[in-house]
């Protein structure tokens, strides 16, 4: 399954709140937009040396990385929230 944040990527129908997404055991859920388990990669923004995603100024954007390995994403059922559907 593919899930992602992002609304013009094939993973957004997929996704719902409640949603974690681990790389190789470990949960990235909280920097994580796009976890792919067929593809065992998931898109994550880049870290401070503080720990948590950052801004970067000079190219206006928040840097972000593609990390490969074993996907796991688990569905945490939130009531009356629906496997895609998000308020469409």
């Amino acid at each position: 399954m593919r899930v992602s944040l992002k609304k013009n990527d094939p993973g957004y129908r997929n996704y719902r709140p409640g949603q974690r997404s681990f790389l190789n055991g470990e949960e990235v859920t909280f920097r994580c937009f796009t976890a792919d388990e067929e593809r065992g990669e998931v898109h994550v923004y880049k870290l401070n040396v503080r720990g948590v995603p950052y801004y970067d100024a000079e190219k206006d954007e928040v840097p972000w990385e593609v990390l490969k390995g074993d996907v796991k994403i688990s569905n945490i059922s939130v009531p009356g929230i629906e496997m895609g559907n998000h308020g469409r």
